[in-house]
């Protein structure tokens, strides 16, 4: 009886270590799951920005150019008129 009773415990025991390794492996996958979901996201920011900068600078450039322009077609309209 005491010898059933003491392989009973570590069979339990067994059972409850297997249990722990089962959710350690679990928690760790969720955690790595997590983890490459966030770098997605970031990622995808980070595109977004990327092209809002892209989209900001064609304005800006292209606001110089029509400067450049105006400033241009100023010169030769006084050159021609002066």
């Amino acid at each position: 009886m005491q010898e059933e009773l003491k392989i009973l415990r570590l069979r339990y025991s067994v059972l409850q270590e297997e249990e722990l390794e089962n959710q350690e492996k679990e928690l760790t996958e969720k955690l790595k799951a997590k983890k490459e979901a966030s770098v997605s996201c970031l990622f995808c920011h980070f595109k977004v920005l990327y092209v809002f900068c892209l989209f900001l600078l064609s304005h800006v450039f292209i606001h110089i150019l029509n400067s450049i322009e105006k400033t241009a077609v100023t010169y030769l309209y006084c050159g021609v008129l002066c």
